[in-house]
């Protein structure tokens, strides 16, 4: 809003600025001042005094004052600034109003964190503000909704409050101390993705988050005053890999009951420590079968072909399957059946190979046929 020096009364000035919602005064050049509701009730708000230089930060009053000097002369100008309370830019508009007069509008501009919050709701982000003894100000919706806490149950609690259930991947308890909002807070500096179990009341289930927290500090503070918190509700990837996990588990256990041999190699086909059943069945230690050592213990005659069917397995991330005769502790060679399989990721990238090893004798088909033939897959 701009205000002209001419064909404005003072009167009328007065009485406008009472129904600006913005904080505004209305200056006069003798030092008498008249403040609007939104004036008085921001002045209450830093400080209790109802001196319009307490609007703004100290640094930024002197080139408010200068404007308030060129607007007694005619000239309207916008001063930005910065605000006593908020890392928030501010807007101080400075306008003639009349003879001798002039209005100082301050406009402060919408808190990032205001808009923040509905972003967060917006991509189904819990997100609280807490203060500098961890107490929660603020949780939108999305926090709601995913700690199963109403917004009077959240405020006020802080993350030391014994009514938490939070655990570990590991299921240990996850103390208040170490949480993250805690931890930013402490140090000042930012802790991302803190994956976090906590108790979801509604449902009497757990719930899996990853939490990052971001502290915030007030321009010229060297400690922060807030926390930021922003959580994602990961139970849904937790449940997968946890069924991956279980599901690997009986795999290798199944092929541990069913195998002399059980072995693992990295995504490159290396050996590396520790192969438990290697070492017992062949005596080899694992810096003598580390990385491709484990050849030296197949029958000379028939590492050719083993490697060969190694190594086109590896290339083209498919079964590995081969007979050789392996050395056990003692020198005698056993005829075996190989098998060994990638194990994919989401992305179908190896992420390590699984083998075993069969004693072939026990088997028709190894006795019709020379353990030094490779066995296509």
């Amino acid at each position: 809003m701009t205000f002209s020096s001419t064909g404005f009364a003072l009167a009328d000035a007065a009485a406008l600025l009472q129904a600006l919602p913005s904080p505004v005064a209305l200056a006069h050049m003798d030092g008498s001042l008249v403040l609007n509701a939104a004036a008085r009730a921001r002045l209450a708000q830093v400080g209790g005094a109802q001196d319009w230089t307490e609007l703004v930060h100290p640094e930024s009053l002197p080139r408010v004052q200068e404007a308030l000097r060129q607007a007694f002369h005619g000239e309207t100008g916008h001063v930005p600034v910065r605000l006593p309370d908020s890392a928030s830019p501010g807007l101080v508009t400075v306008a003639p109003a009349g003879p001798g007069a002039a209005l100082i509008h301050l406009h402060a501009a919408r808190d990032p964190l205001e808009v923040a919050l509905e972003l967060m709701d917006g991509l189904g982000l819990g997100m609280t503000v807490q203060a500098q003894d961890s107490q929660i100000l603020f949780a939108n919706r999305s926090a709601q909704a995913i700690l199963g806490l109403s917004f009077d149950q959240l405020t006020g609690r802080d993350s030391l409050d014994p009514r938490w259930r939070a655990i570990h991947p590991s299921g240990a308890a996850f103390p208040g101390d170490q949480h993250p909002a805690v931890q930013a807070l402490r140090s000042g500096e930012v802790r991302r993705r803190v994956p976090m179990g906590v108790f979801h009341p509604p449902s009497e289930t757990w719930r899996w988050l990853s939490v990052t927290a971001v502290p915030r500090r007030l321009p010229g503070s060297a400690q922060p005053q807030q926390v930021t918190t922003v959580f994602e509700d990961t139970t849904a990837l937790h449940q997968t890999q946890a069924a991956l996990q279980q599901s690997e588990r009986r795999f290798r256990s199944l092929v541990e009951a069913t195998a002399q041999i059980v072995w693992t190699a990295d995504p490159d086909g290396f050996f590396s420590p520790p192969q438990p059943g290697w070492e017992a069945f062949t005596g080899q230690t694992p810096a003598e079968y580390e990385g491709q050592g484990w050849l030296a213990a197949i029958h000379p005659d028939d590492r050719a072909h083993t490697l060969a069917a190694w190594n086109a397995a590896v290339k083209t991330s498919t079964l590995y399957a081969t007979r050789h005769r392996l050395r056990r502790q003692g020198g005698e060679y056993v005829a075996m059946q190989v098998r060994g399989v990638p194990v994919l990721d989401g992305q179908g990238a190896v992420q390590e190979w699984v083998g075993a090893h069969h004693d072939g004798r026990a088997t028709p088909a190894a006795e019709e046929t020379e353990p030094n033939r490779s066995c296509e897959p």
